[in-house]
């Protein structure tokens, strides 16, 4: 009846039992951390999704733009310089070739970017989005390990707790199993009570009959 408990019913009023609020006490606050718990890992959850679809959609502009830099824009408008330079030095027909390959390749690429302004846009933006996605994601799961150890350490308290009111008692009880053999004592210590005073009254009742019959006797 009140295993894992063992011992005499006697030894049961010697018990330290936790009180009804205590056990109420432990259930609110084990209920809110494993509440927090649980929200921060659907947060962890939701924001790893989020940071690989940005970083997918990064990967996607940076591969479709071919974008070219302004280190390599001023380049090719160098060249183009140089070939004017030199067409205006030679005035040759190969000169004034080079110099409208140059100017062609210049217009191009010239072209090339202002075609790439939204696509560029886009990829900072979404350089920023990661960002701030990748910073919160780190952050949720550090609060995810600190809920995490918050429920790690009522549970101890309540482990702690048990096990001095009963050894026998598993680290990993249920504190609906605690509130359930803590009714069984209760039971168990009524029961003793009520045997405890049906063996009183049997003894009064021995006592009386006793004296009545030494009563009777003495007539």
């Amino acid at each position: 009846m009140l295993h894992p408990w063992q011992g005499e019913v006697e030894d049961l009023l010697a018990v330290r039992c936790p009180g009804a609020d205590a056990i109420q006490q432990w259930k609110t606050a084990l209920d809110d951390a494993q509440q927090t718990f649980r929200q921060h890992v659907a947060d962890v959850d939701r924001l790893t999704s989020e940071v690989g679809r940005l970083e997918a959609e990064h990967d996607a502009i940076a591969g479709m733009t071919g974008i070219v830099s302004d280190q390599q824009a001023a380049a090719i408008r160098t060249q183009r310089e140089q070939a004017w330079s030199a067409h205006r030095r030679d005035l040759k027909g190969t000169s004034a070739d080079a110099f409208e390959s140059t100017l062609r390749y210049d217009d191009i690429v010239t072209s090339s970017r202002q075609a790439q302004m939204a696509d560029l846009a886009k990829l900072h933006q979404n350089g920023q989005a990661l960002t701030i996605a990748a910073a919160g994601l780190t952050r949720t799961i550090e609060l995810k390990d600190a809920a995490a150890a918050a429920v790690q350490s009522i549970r101890d308290q309540i482990a702690t707790a048990i096990r001095t009111m009963a050894t026998s008692f598993s680290d990993d009880v249920t504190l609906s199993e605690v509130e359930g053999w803590l009714a069984r004592r209760e039971k168990a210590l009524e029961s003793r009570g009520v045997v405890l005073a049906a063996d009183r009254d049997l003894r009064e009742a021995k006592a009386d009959a006793q004296e009545v019959h030494g009563q009777l006797k003495a007539l």
